[in-house]
């Protein structure tokens, strides 16, 4: 028994124009908030060994916060 079934787009030129723009489109956002979630665990990382203490981090950081240290 075949549970799965496989199917062949076919767009037109047009289309695939369309596709092609909404792909790029999607790529550049999520290197954009990839990059932006990098951004935010470089401003709130803190080593483990370190001397000093943390007081000036973020105390409860979340991804929108928008206190910066």
């Amino acid at each position: 028994m075949r549970t799965a079934y496989q199917y062949r787009l076919r767009p037109t030129k047009q289309q695939a124009i369309q596709i092609d723009r909404w792909l790029s489109m999607l790529c550049a956002q999520y290197n954009y908030l990839l990059a932006d979630r990098f951004n935010w665990y470089e401003q709130n990382r803190h080593p483990v060994n370190a001397s000093e203490a943390i007081a000036g981090l973020v105390e409860k950081p979340t991804l929108y916060c928008t206190q910066s240290v």
